[in-house]
């Protein structure tokens, strides 16, 4: 939203590991239609059927880690081959991991300058910010699903638990 307030000229990409909730498309259609864009596409070359039949059913639980390289950082280094710059919406509160990033760092993985304009934003200021400007936001988050991935390794979690605790 604060990008599109500045510039039109952008291309934001998601990928799309064949296991989103029916949810997260459909924000994904509401985000086009709100600010007259089209996502880039990015997914697994291998479809799920071919990962049970390499790995096994239910590779996510089996290997999460595995699983996690396939269908999302194998795509997303494809992505940002593209780019030069990389803008998430990421926040240090999120993960330890995450505790770790500046606002703007290099992302050797993928050899990008990777921004993070949310880095040190709370959890309360991102829902401000989304009631304030009457935003689309994946209705999950209205079943206690804050953090929201992968169907297979994503859950609702329940009062007072981290925000991260539903995934994997």
């Amino acid at each position: 939203d604060m990008l599109f307030r500045v510039t039109k000229d952008i291309s934001v990409f998601y990928i799309d590991t064949n296991f989103l909730f029916d949810q997260t498309y459909e924000l994904k259609d509401k985000l086009e239609e709100k600010y007259g864009f089209n996502f880039v596409r990015f997914s697994p070359e291998m479809t799920p059927e071919i990962q049970a039949k390499k790995y096994g059913d239910k590779l996510w639980e089996k290997d999460p880690d595995h699983c996690c390289n396939l269908r999302k950082v194998l795509p997303l280094k494809d992505a940002l081959k593209s780019y030069d710059v990389w803008i998430t919406g990421i926040r240090k509160k999120q993960t330890q991991v995450r505790n770790q990033s500046d606002l703007i760092e290099l992302e050797s993985r993928f050899e990008v300058i990777k921004i993070n304009p949310l880095i040190d934003w709370t959890h309360d200021e991102v829902w401000d910010y989304i009631k304030v400007n009457n935003l689309p936001y994946n209705s999950l988050h209205d079943s206690n699903y804050p953090s929201i991935g992968c169907k297979p390794c994503t859950s609702p979690v329940c009062t007072g638990e981290d925000d991260r605790s539903g995934r994997w």
